[in-house]
């Protein structure tokens, strides 16, 4: 069996999808040691993995979420800790001499600690791959991409200098990110990615990575009847939003529907005023368990979200609250599973009637429900986090082959 060192970083739209690979590698017999920050222990702790923290940084989810509406400033706080936390990678792959080491597209510490190491590497993907991709973004999205961007450019272009003087330049040649291995493992449907020319021989489309047994949430209560099932939620990051939460409620309050609504942990349930008879308000709710009997998702975009319905079959709306999540959204509503309102800056304002006409449009066309279905069969016959790991297990074959030769 082999010993593989995982590098994520703190995010969970990033962890998530590796958890049900970790697990399956720890069942059968390899040695994995998952390095993540404090706040990600409890997750990996249920893959038996053994766990790893890193040196203290501005690394942390919290920052992830705050500089996400602005992609130039998370890839500054990305070099930025690079600087610190690729010697640290260099000494664990160094002192533990793994086969195998596995980390996040983003993930560019790890990334050059392989390069320095020379060793094996398989990477993450947990978002669409949209280099060289044309037609996700339009003429309005350049621009504003473009003016976020040109202020941090500079320090972006000091940091990327910095590390090709200490690591050289092919460490930390371009683009940046996504970063590549030697096997990328995609964690969406081939069907669900853009054409782009980027994406070569070396990608394996795995679909969403699924496994309710690892998930700790408590069974929620669900009486489910002959309307509607609605499932809104904003995700576990920027869900901070009371205002679009009440003006929800208003708009479908006494409407023939049933509706859970997740709010998240930063929002006080009792500020939201009187809960509508028609719906079931809860800080955090299981949401595989909800999928599975949900007619809508009334979502933020977020990749995991986004496959798990897709898993699932539940068309979507998508509300996104930044840029990622919009291109997931487009994408939703270019494979004609659902739609997305609010795509243009700045994220997250939505018009309440819009939602509205969103939801029924959804609920009301079957051409939604045909379209979800054959995307559902071709999620799930994409093999998972097994076919994951017999895709890694192949490949450290492979290498160890190699090497022999």
């Amino acid at each position: 069996m082999a010993k593989i060192l995982i590098f994520n970083v703190p995010a969970y739209g990033h962890v998530n999808v590796t958890i049900p690979m970790t697990h399956e590698l720890v069942q059968r017999g390899h040695d994995v040691i998952y390095y993540c920050t404090e706040q990600f222990r409890p997750i990996i702790a249920t893959t038996q993995a053994d766990f790893r923290i890193y040196p203290e940084t501005e690394l942390s989810s919290g920052n992830f979420s705050k500089l996400a509406h602005n992609l130039a400033n998370v890839s500054v706080m990305l070099t930025n800790v690079s600087k610190i936390l690729v010697p640290f990678v260099i000494d664990e792959i160094e002192r533990e001499k793994p086969d195998l080491i596995i980390y996040d597209n983003i993930n560019l510490w790890a990334r050059i600690g392989a390069y320095v190491t020379q060793t094996p590497s398989v990477v993450s993907h947990s978002v669409m791959i949209i280099e060289d991709a044309k037609g996700i973004l339009d003429i309005r999205d350049g621009v504003n991409m473009l003016l976020t961007a040109l202020p941090k450019v500079p320090a972006l272009l000091r940091n990327r200098r910095k590390l090709a003087q200490s690591y050289g330049k092919e460490a930390v040649s371009f683009p940046l990110f996504p970063s590549c291995g030697d096997l990328n493992l995609v964690f969406l449907s081939r069907e669900f990615q853009v054409d782009t020319s980027f994406i070569d021989d070396t990608f394996e489309f795995v679909g969403a990575s699924i496994n309710p047994q690892l998930r700790n949430d408590p069974p929620l209560e669900l009486h489910k009847d002959n309307r509607p099932l609605i499932y809104i939620s904003l995700g576990t990051v920027n869900n901070d939003n009371l205002g679009f939460y009440q003006q929800v409620m208003r708009t479908f309050s006494g409407d023939d529907v049933q509706v859970i609504l997740s709010v998240g942990k930063q929002v006080d349930i009792a500020e939201l005023g009187t809960i509508p008879a028609n719906f079931q308000v809860y800080a955090s709710v299981p949401q595989l368990q909800v999928l599975e009997q949900a007619d809508l998702f009334v979502t933020h975009g977020g990749m995991n979200s986004v496959q798990e319905a897709i898993y699932y079959g539940v068309p979507m709306v998508v509300v996104p609250q930044q840029i990622e999540q919009m291109i997931n959204g487009r994408r939703v509503r270019d494979l004609d599973i659902g739609q997305v309102i609010g795509d243009h800056p700045p994220y997250g304002r939505v018009d309440i009637n819009r939602l509205r006409e969103a939801v029924n449009a959804v609920l009301s066309n079957p051409n939604y429900r045909r379209e979800i279905d054959r995307q559902q069969k071709t999620s799930q016959n994409a093999g998972g986090f097994t076919r994951a790991v017999d895709l890694i297990e192949e490949h450290l074959t492979t290498e160890s082959r190699g090497m022999a030769v």
